[in-house]
């Protein structure tokens, strides 16, 4: 029941919407550019790979050290703050550039949506364990990898086909359905997080009082 209660609530909620537009990323982009700017599929795969990789590790220590400095501050929500920051910033990136005139802005602009959502990725799982009790921890990890999983991987890719299949009607307008659900997605994300930040603070305010409390 931990799992879905207060702040852990809105981390596997928010992240499970956000997990929609990553899964779609990583399954759709590769084709993007195959069909856009008639990339080879080695082409495609080796660069936006490599993107993923550069992008994804600095992703990663940026979320990690811009929480690290506002919980310096004295911010107690800052695992929150970080992520919604994130998301918001990821929003109009994740709109423009499946939009992109050329395929250098693409992959650039790819490069920074993959940068913006795992600085917000990297504290999801630090703000769960902050705030679970220690026999919640487990229950924690599995139900914000459950949701994830099944929310964004079963929803994600499928809902990028439907959108380009049936809205649009076109094989061509992959990346109008990348920019609508990129965008959709990392706002609905960040409003739930933003909505969950203050019980958030309040869980990490009950987590240090039970972390000073004697044993």
């Amino acid at each position: 029941r931990f799992a879905f209660d207060g702040a852990p609530r809105y981390t596997n909620i928010g992240f499970s919407i956000g997990g929609i537009y990553a899964y779609s990323v990583f399954f759709w982009t590769p084709t993007f550019f195959i069909r856009t700017f008639d990339w080879t599929p080695a082409q495609s795969g080796i660069r936006f790979g490599a993107a993923v990789l550069v992008f994804g590790i600095a992703g990663t220590y940026f979320g990690g050290r811009l929480a690290s400095s506002w919980m310096a501050r004295g911010q107690m929500d800052a695992l929150f703050r970080v992520a919604i920051f994130s998301m918001l910033m990821l929003v109009p990136v994740a709109v423009l550039a499946p939009l992109a005139p050329n395929s250098t802005l693409a992959l650039g602009g790819f490069g920074l949506v993959v940068l913006l959502f795992s600085m917000a990725a990297s504290v999801a799982p630090t703000a769960l364990q902050i705030v679970a009790p220690n026999e919640f921890r487990g229950q924690a990890s599995s139900a914000f990898s459950l949701m994830s999983i099944v929310v964004g991987l079963g929803t994600g890719p499928t809902l990028i086909a439907l959108f380009t299949d049936r809205v649009f009607g076109s094989a061509d307008s992959l990346c109008y359905s990348l920019a609508i659900i990129g965008g959709a997605t990392a706002l609905g994300c960040a409003c739930v997080l933003s909505i969950g930040r203050l019980a958030f603070r309040d869980a990490v305010l009950v987590a240090r009082d039970r972390w000073s409390s004697p044993s």
